[in-house]
């Protein structure tokens, strides 16, 4: 044992500065000295005989014993008033150290300037809640129309998944329409020219609000390549048949790719102003949807309609969907578009009316909703219709230019495969001139005897 404690000794070299003046303490103990001070401590105490093993130590040192007391019993003690001297620094305690400082510093403050300290602690609440709920959800003030509400409300545009999300909830079931005796029939609103209408509305009339749009798509806009009255007699009317069937042609072609945005529920996809409307529908049945219509809600904040589909009608010739409000929600009525070929050309048809008795809308904000709805499929279909034909027109390119290549090819092979028999023919033809005896040749069989 006594060969251990002198090893622990020979290894643990304990120095200390002497004092050269009684007035001046000695230099503080640096911490790896501490730590050699606690293990030496430890080693004497656990030792079987600890005199001993202390008289040792204190001749190896050159000192008395009681003075090592003295050291080890002063280490002790100032471990004990200050026990950060001996502990290790890791990150998380100087991370426990700053926020312990910090609320302090925190409290301080709040002692001396309570006022102050409230108003910085409520607008950094805010600030926190604004930039965690307004991501997901547009801060929803209003879920239903009741005294202090108009209706559903958010304080800023809401995210597309959570419309979808909410247009796909439970709740949009278990809600009813808020118009019972629905329109059917359009004919009436129907407009003679391109525009935004309000009707006027009888006091007979189921109506208590109606309001309408029309846009009108031409084939011309689309067609390529007509020549007109620049070219001859001879190929006019072949040119003019040419230009009948291409707009036959575009005319179908907008007309499906109409029909395709009212199946598609893709209503307000080209809304290009700066606080467009929006309208999202249920990924999965597409049966609900909700229209964000901005100042439309409380405080002139966007307001969302919740909205079901309760007619849907596709022909050769026509397409509409019709869109019926749920109850409590700002306006009592429906939304129906209308998609028709017409003369040459397609009509789209957006009609905004409410029942009698009903809950009217800002007859400015239903102009403003039924011209957004009608310039954004005009655009979506116009869009859709050019990309097609660009695609198709590429493809005619690649094939013509195939066709031509190769009827290329094959012209050049048959004047090559002619000028080479013109050729042949040519030299036996002076072949025949320098031999009087050409194509007279019989064998003689001396070949056969040999």
């Amino acid at each position: 044992f006594l060969l251990l404690v002198t090893g622990v000794l020979a290894e643990e070299q304990i120095t200390w500065t002497a004092n050269q003046d009684a007035e001046n303490e000695a230099l503080p103990l640096s911490m790896k000295q501490r730590r050699q001070l606690l293990q030496l401590q430890e080693t004497i105490q656990t030792s079987p005989n600890p005199n001993e093993i202390l008289q040792q130590v204190a001749q190896a040192n050159k000192m008395q014993p009681q003075d090592l007391v003295n050291m080890l019993e002063k280490n002790n003690r100032d471990l004990q008033q200050n026990p950060s001297l001996i502990e290790t620094t890791s990150i998380p305690k100087i991370i426990m150290k700053v926020l312990a400082s910090l609320s302090l510093l925190v409290s301080q403050f709040a002692q001396k300037h309570p006022r102050m300290f409230g108003f910085t602690s409520i607008t950094l609440f805010l600030f926190i809640y604004a930039s965690i709920v307004i991501p997901r959800t547009g801060i929803q003030i209003s879920t239903n129309r009741s005294l202090l509400s108009k209706g559903p409300t958010t304080i800023f545009p809401p995210p597309k998944k959570y419309l979808q999300k909410l247009a796909d909830s439970p709740k949009f079931g278990k809600r009813s329409l808020s118009v019972q005796a629905m329109k059917t029939k359009w004919d009436d609103l129907l407009l003679k020219e391109d525009g935004v209408k309000i009707h006027k509305v009888q006091r007979k009339s189921e109506l208590s609000q109606a309001v309408s749009c029309q846009v009108s798509i031409l084939p011309d806009d689309f067609v390529t390549g007509y020549q007109g009255e620049d070219i001859e007699d001879e190929g006019r009317e072949r040119e003019e048949d040419d230009y009948h069937w291409q707009k036959l042609e575009i005319l179908e072609q907008l007309f499906e790719d109409a029909s395709s945005l009212l199946s598609n529920r893709q209503l307000a996809e080209f809304s290009s102003e700066q606080k467009a409307l929006r309208a999202v529908f249920s990924p999965d049945q597409r049966k609900h949807g909700i229209l964000v219509v901005p100042a439309l809600g409380d405080f002139m904040r966007y307001g969302l309609v919740y909205l079901r589909v309760t007619h849907q009608m596709e022909s050769h010739r026509d397409a509409t969907l019709t869109l019926t409000s749920l109850k409590r929600m700002r306006f009592d009525g429906q939304v129906h578009c209308h998609i028709r070929k017409y003369r040459k050309k397609m009509i789209i048809t957006v009609h905004l009316v409410v029942r009698k008795r009903g809950r009217k809308l800002p007859n400015t904000l239903a102009k403003w909703i039924v011209a957004s709805l009608a310039d954004s499929l005009l655009k979506s279909t116009s869009q859709r219709t050019k990309q097609t034909l660009a695609r198709q027109s590429q493809g005619k390119r690649f094939t013509s230019s195939s066709h031509r290549y190769a009827t290329e090819r094959r012209t050049l092979r048959l004047k090559k495969e002619k000028m080479l028999e013109d050729m042949a023919e040519d030299r036996r033809r002076k072949w025949q001139r320098s031999n009087p005896n050409s194509g007279r040749y019989r064998p003689s069989g001396d070949r056969q005897r040999s």
